[in-house]
């Protein structure tokens, strides 16, 4: 039910955006060119024919051709999508480096100067357009330093911006919910239990009260790290990284109804599969939940 009525939101609103035959017709076509390029591309039919013709092959798998490459929109994701994972895997893979020793330790030492500088990380992090993140980035790193390439797709000193400019964002309010999580489950009374009884401090920290705190994060993560694979249009536009996020750019500048519809539909499979594996990994993170026989 939730990918019909996503199908139905993303139908309207692509077409909101506009007619495509204006951007693909010449300039000063006449009207029975125009009405030629509409019926060659299927849009001369009602709304209702389009959205049935639509959803009964996207069912299928198949979302058409785009209306400008004339190219499967299934090929055109299955080209880009690798390079939005690796990105994605690339941020994460930053954001837990430094996430956990971050987050744990401005928990155990309270009001100290690593607990500030997680507050204004996290702040920083969340608050800052991407957008302008990854201009200050490219301006700093790539223009004046020349440490890094400033855009597109290559070898590993590509990934480390765009990598950066999303990880910090994840960073950031990832650090938050830990932070958090930390404090409630050093102060319970399970915590306080194992102190009395002389375990390690090293243990109470990174192995009692951590597996405690990390539902909300986890759950944070794996949905943003979803969502980043489908849908990072800022960072991947910004960098021209050739992924799924920059393809959606294109498409909505070029009403490109078919890859428009495409995409969105298969982000929301993948974040309702991403929001699944994390529901039932729970029980295994915190021993406390079970599920229903």
């Amino acid at each position: 039910m939730t990918l019909f009525f996503t199908s139905i939101v993303v139908f309207v609103l692509s077409r909101a955006s506009g007619d495509p035959i204006a951007l693909m017709v010449p300039v000063g076509a006449s009207i029975e060119e125009e009405a030629r390029m509409r019926s060659v591309l299927g849009l001369d039919k009602p709304y209702t024919t389009q959205y049935w013709l639509f959803i009964s092959h996207a069912v299928k798998g198949d979302f058409g051709k785009s209306l400008r490459q004339r190219l499967p929109v299934t090929t055109l994701i299955a080209k880009r999508l690798p390079n939005s994972i690796k990105l994605a895997s690339f941020s994460m893979l930053l954001c837990l480096i430094f996430t956990f020793p971050l987050g744990v330790i401005a928990a155990v030492k309270k009001d100290s100067g690593i607990d500030t500088l997680a507050k204004i990380v996290a702040i920083l992090g969340q608050s800052m357009p991407s957008f302008l993140v990854g201009i200050l980035l490219i301006e700093i790193f790539a223009v004046r330093l020349g440490w890094t390439p400033s855009s597109d797709i290559g070898g590993i000193d590509h990934y480390i911006l765009p990598g950066f400019n999303t990880g910090w964002f994840l960073t950031a309010g990832m650090v938050r919910l830990l932070r958090s999580g930390m404090l409630e489950a050093l102060d319970s009374d399970f915590v306080n239990m194992a102190r009395i009884k002389g375990v390690s401090e090293m243990a109470v920290v990174w192995k009692h009260a951590l597996r405690n705190a990390l539902i909300p994060v986890f759950s944070f993560g794996g949905m943003y790290f979803a969502i980043l694979i489908t849908t990072s249009i800022v960072v991947e536009t910004v960098f021209s990284w050739p992924g799924l996020g920059r393809m959606v750019y294109e498409a909505i500048i070029g009403r490109d109804y078919p890859i428009i519809q495409g995409v969105i539909l298969t982000a929301a499979a993948m974040i309702m599969i991403v929001n699944l594996i994390i529901d039932i990994a729970y029980c295994y993170i915190d021993p406390r939940i079970k599920y229903g026989d």
